[in-house]
């Protein structure tokens, strides 16, 4: 399962033309890693554009990418002097895309974000991108809380719960089929209840809508108005945890 999981947002009042397919996730991510990392994606490049400047220094650090799809982060965790890399995600297809990428000290492990075949007090810095709607979260919560060291820093990212009242889906197109994944939805209240109750401590937490950098991406996809509609609105969040070193 990888978290990079959003397409080019669709207005609510946009008709669909193409036949629409839903499929189990591990199926979806097969066929999307065929063209995942060709085609630009709006959210992905807010997120990105956000989370950067989020990150602490990662000289020497263990950082745990969960639900790391084709790797997209690797090359900026690379230019932050990450000192081991571990990139976990249950597509084999996707990982197959992202052991292309791999430069730095890491390795790359397929497995399930709620089963890590890692020790205990493992990692420094976990990052789970777009991953909180495929996972239960206490479940998560409970196995991030046993692999982070004491002080580590937790970034979590999903689509805005007022993206999702605006009709906006996790989808994918292949050929001329519109491929929806099933997620959860969750909100920044139970995140919180959750993660505070494994030992976590909330940092700060961004709520971001698109801006002019993103502009350029629906317009190379004629989708102009759905940039016009979408302004001002917030379609992602990230949350910056750290847990506390007197966690159980």
């Amino acid at each position: 399962m990888t978290g990079d999981s959003h397409s080019v947002v669709k207005s609510p009042a946009e008709p669909v033309l193409e036949p629409e397919l839903q499929l189990p996730v591990d199926q979806a991510y097969a066929l999307w890693s065929e063209t995942y990392d060709s085609v630009a994606n709006p959210m992905l490049a807010l997120e990105q554009r956000h989370l950067w400047p989020m990150l602490p220094e990662l000289g020497g650090k263990t950082v745990l990418d969960l639900g790391c799809g084709t790797g997209r982060l690797l090359e900026g965790l690379g230019s932050l002097g990450t000192g081991c890399y571990l990139g976990l995600d249950r597509s084999s297809a996707m990982l197959g895309r992202a052991a292309k990428k791999l430069r730095a000290r890491g390795c790359l492990l397929r497995a399930d974000c709620l089963r890590l075949p890692l020790r205990s007090q493992s990692a420094d810095v976990l990052i789970g991108s777009f991953l909180l709607g495929y996972v239960n979260l206490a479940d998560l919560a409970s196995e991030i809380a046993r692999v982070s060291k004491d002080g580590a820093d937790l970034y979590l990212s999903e689509f805005h719960p007022d993206s999702y009242e605006l009709g906006w889906k996790r989808s994918f197109r292949a050929g001329n089929r519109v491929i929806n994944l099933a997620t959860r939805h969750c909100s920044l209240q139970d995140i919180g209840d959750e993660f505070r109750a494994h030992g976590f401590d909330l940092v700060q937490t961004v709520e971001a809508g698109f801006g002019e950098p993103e502009r350029k991406i629906f317009l190379a996809y004629n989708k102009g108005h759905v940039f016009e509609s979408s302004s001002g609105l917030r379609a992602i969040f990230i949350t910056h945890w750290r847990k506390r070193s007197d966690a159980a």
